[in-house]
């Protein structure tokens, strides 16, 4: 039976996110994480392999061990229930700034008597253009903020400031329990 996360689509998803490391945990036999994935930067997989090692067969230590691997599990749960959060949020702040955009550029659009094709697709890509760069910043903000209240206080300053209300919790965030 083939892995269903091989390595190309790992290798794939990566090259969209480069500097974004990934953590892989595959607790299924047989194998749902092809191990090669190992073998792409910024990409950590932890199997079932891993895991025996890392706990180890004896006692010596291994409530030291548990414990730690509880502390890397509630990590990765706090950082996936922080995306959870966050990318709607960014999706609402982009759908806020992209109506604002159109409706400026409808405004401007007539003032300009019968602009040629040419013009209107210019002003679009414009304004396009300056959306994204002037959104770029505070969206990458977002996304890497580790610090819980540090995210908090700009989820909540952006919502003020563009009039936004945060997105319901997604449902998956409500069943993540440790």
């Amino acid at each position: 039976m083939q892995p269903i996360l091989q390595q190309d689509l790992i290798g794939k998803i990566m090259s969209r996110r480069p500097h974004r490391p990934l953590t892989l945990i595959d607790l299924a036999v047989p194998r749902n994480v092809e191990t090669r994935v190992r073998g792409i930067a910024n990409v950590q997989l932890f199997d079932m392999d891993d895991l025996q090692r890392f706990v180890g067969i004896s006692d010596n230590g291994s409530h030291q061990n548990i414990t730690y691997a509880k502390s890397i599990v509630a990590e990765e749960v706090a950082d996936y229930e922080k995306l959870l959060r966050v990318i709607p949020f960014i999706g609402g702040l982009h759908k806020k700034v992209e109506q604002i955009r159109q409706t400026e550029v409808a405004r401007a659009v007539r003032h300009l008597a019968n602009p040629e094709p040419e013009v209107l697709e210019q002003i679009d890509l414009l304004s396009r253009a300056l959306v994204r760069k002037i959104l770029h910043e505070p969206t990458m903000h977002l996304r890497n903020e580790t610090n819980q209240e540090t995210l908090n206080d700009y989820v909540d300053a952006l919502s003020r400031l563009f009039d936004l209300s945060e997105p319901e919790p997604h449902q998956a965030m409500k069943k993540v329990a440790i």
